[in-house]
């Protein structure tokens, strides 16, 4: 890829342009090295200098925190590639598309077994997907690195050999990738409304995610977005949902069971993890290792065992009250499963609704129509006056530990908490796993410390 290379730029110094950083050391270290970041003491500044003055010396130079533009767009109208880290607005710069690249087009033009590769994205549902897939493949013996947007960067997989790259990608990450290099299968979980902050409107954000089906023989989606799927003759479709979709869910007599066409895979009584979404994710897992023939027997007694991932939609049932905690709820979308998945699954009195954080500019008129007089809606965060605005007679506070020790002189008998803040955590935490274990530490505290 570097081949006759010189001058390369890194945009933003986060964990993946860090192992970037350290790949062009191993193959060339006479590249010219400019790095620029906008901040002036980057998160990862100290990991940054010590791989320069372990590896560069001379030919790299650092630019945090400039504001000479000039300057910076000069650089980059010089260098031969322009490597953009996840977390940066391409558009915030002035540089030529077709030299954008990142860390995946590194690894895809590594990767000479182009059947090795999935590809996971989507709205909501990612995280589980990749973790089912893996889990079976890992019970089915193989060797499987998992990472992209879940776990590690993808350049670490360049360590050890694998039989299977299970890779998670987020809006921002496909963004920037050229797809000129072919995978095996790619999924999409599903497509709603999400990060307008950064991609203006939904066209944009919906087209960037497809481009994930460019380079795939494979192409696995949610038949509810079939509208979105421009089909082409050199690709193998496959549909999983509800009705009408080759891998199927159908409800009878008030039970879930999952279908590959009409052929019965698995009552879903017979499954620990919880939630209509997450059926549906087993399905997106079932389709793609079926299309690596792995062992059926192997396959089931996996999926029976998985359990929510961590902060997803996790139930605990305290005195005579039902709390989920649903901090991985980042979006409205993700929201709505959540409530249509509690009104499915328990019989309750109240459903206490949290909301809050930042909506990335997100409409959330739309929720109204799956709320009812049994629902009591609380909000905090950035954007709690906006949402108090949508849902009239909801409680604003500020902070979710306020609101916490409000909402406990509120719950009665039978009621449900359901925290799912359909919003980005980052306006008060440092992700939604800090969120989540706050909200987790707040119940600790309050039912099981030692008063």
């Amino acid at each position: 890829m570097f081949k006759n290379s010189k001058n390369i730029t890194l945009i933003g110094i986060g964990l993946s342009n860090l192992f970037c950083l350290k790949y062009l050391n191993i193959i060339n270290k006479k590249f010219n090295i400019n790095i620029i970041d906008k901040n002036e003491n980057p998160k990862f500044l100290s990991n940054t200098t010590s791989i320069v003055n372990e590896i560069y010396k001379k030919n790299i130079k650092l630019y945090f925190g400039n504001k000479n533009t000039k300057l910076i767009n000069n650089i980059i109208y010089n260098s031969d590639y322009v490597i953009i880290s996840p977390s940066i607005n391409k558009n915030n710069y002035n540089v030529n598309t077709l030299k954008v690249i990142n860390d995946f087009d590194i690894f895809f033009s590594l990767i000479k077994n182009f059947k090795k590769i999935i590809l996971v994205t989507g709205t909501n549902g990612k995280s589980t997907i990749v973790y089912i897939i893996y889990k079976i493949l890992i019970n089915c013996k193989f060797k499987v690195f998992i990472g992209g947007n879940i776990g590690v960067p993808i350049l670490y997989s360049l360590y050890k050999k694998y039989d299977y790259y299970i890779i998670e990608l987020s809006s921002f990450q496909i963004e920037n990738i050229s797809f000129k290099y072919k995978n095996l299968i790619s999924i999409i979980s599903n497509i709603d409304f999400d990060h307008l902050d950064r991609h203006i409107n939904f066209e944009i954000y919906k087209d960037i995610k497809l481009k994930i089906f460019d380079s795939s023989l494979y192409c696995l989606f949610n038949i509810k977005n079939l509208k979105y799927i421009k089909k082409k003759i050199d690709k193998k479709y496959i549909t999983f949902g509800f009705k009408n979709s080759f891998y199927n869910i159908k409800k009878i007599d008030n039970n879930f069971y999952l279908y590959k066409n009409d052929k019965l895979i698995i009552n879903c009584n017979k499954l620990k993890i919880i939630g209509i979404n997450n059926y549906i994710n087993i399905l997106s897992a079932i389709a793609a290792t079926d299309i690596l023939n792995v062992n059926k027997k192997i396959q089931i007694d996996t999926i029976k065992k998985i359990k929510n991932l961590k902060y997803r939609y996790n139930v605990r049932k305290i005195n005579n009250n039902i709390w989920i905690n649903d901090s991985k709820s980042t979006n409205l979308h993700s929201t709505i499963s959540a409530i249509n998945n509690t009104k499915n699954i328990f019989k309750f009195n109240n459903i206490h609704l949290i909301l809050g954080g930042d909506r990335k500019n997100i409409n959330f008129i739309k929720i109204l129509k799956y709320l009812n007089k049994n629902f009591i809606v609380y909000c905090f965060g950035k954007d709690r006056f906006y949402i108090n605005n949508i849902i009239k007679n909801s409680y604003v506070f500020y902070k979710l530990e306020m609101l916490f020790y409000f909402l406990i002189n509120k719950i009665k008998c039978n009621d449900i908490i359901l925290f799912s803040p359909g919003c980005s955590s980052l306006d008060q935490y440092l992700n939604f796993m800090h969120r989540g274990y706050s909200f987790n530490s707040l119940i600790e505290s309050y039912f099981f410390n030692d008063k």
